[in-house]
């Protein structure tokens, strides 16, 4: 699939992405990045989708109102997925592949849980992915900052593996994962497989919040 930003969202194109999701029989759609959130005609290409399940994955730091998330939700919006592997703005240097300054990674953060309180607001189902990456404290510290929005504003969270080993003094993702399952005395509640996906997905209660961990491991 080509980059959002290659996508002008004209007659030919939907008429191109309507064929393939007749031909196969395809009833999810992903719209992701680049950043979605910066192509100006994102709510033309979520209305134009002929399909019932529509998804966005971004990153949140580009802040959209409650009213600009309820438009697209009344477009077709279905669910959106932030990527928030962190617990400040200092994460967020640490992170992005572009040399940023501290006034934007401030902005930047505080975007990511204005976004997620008003996607609460307006409706939409959303899930926080966190990717076990990095040292175990990190993951750690990105969790308890979540779980309190996520009781307030609800929302799904998902600690994904990172296929490998990260580079330097880290632990592996399935150490990560392992560690945190324990440190939080999380207990598994279900085993779920995504429909396509050849992986599963483990869901655990810890304090009264539930998480999911994806990774490579057969939870069956």
């Amino acid at each position: 699939m080509e980059g959002i930003f290659n996508i002008s969202p004209d007659i030919k194109f939907f008429e191109c992405l309507d064929n393939m999701i007749s031909a196969l029989c395809i009833n999810r759609i992903m719209v992701t990045g680049g950043e979605p959130l910066l192509h100006p005609q994102l709510l033309e290409i979520i209305n134009g989708i002929k399909t019932s399940n529509i998804s966005i994955t971004t990153n949140g730091t580009l802040l959209k109102s409650q009213n600009e998330w309820k438009n697209l939700h009344k477009k077709g919006l279905t669910k959106a997925v932030l990527s928030i592997n962190g617990n400040s703005p200092q994460h967020l240097l640490l992170v992005e592949t572009k040399k940023r300054s501290v006034t934007w990674a401030l902005n930047a953060f505080q975007n990511q849980i204005k976004n997620l309180i008003n996607l609460h607001k307006a409706g939409i189902p959303t899930r926080v992915n966190v990717v076990a990456s990095g040292v175990i404290m990190e993951i750690q510290d990105a969790f308890d900052f979540l779980f309190p929005l996520s009781a307030k504003h609800f929302f799904e969270i998902r600690l994904l593996e990172l296929l490998g080993n990260v580079a330097g003094n880290t632990n592996s993702s399935q150490e990560i994962i392992s560690s945190i399952i324990k440190d939080f005395n999380a207990v598994p509640i279900k085993a779920y497989r995504r429909d396509g996906s050849s992986r599963w997905l483990q869901n655990y209660s810890c304090y009264n919040f539930i998480f999911s961990a994806a990774s490579s491991s057969d939870f069956a």
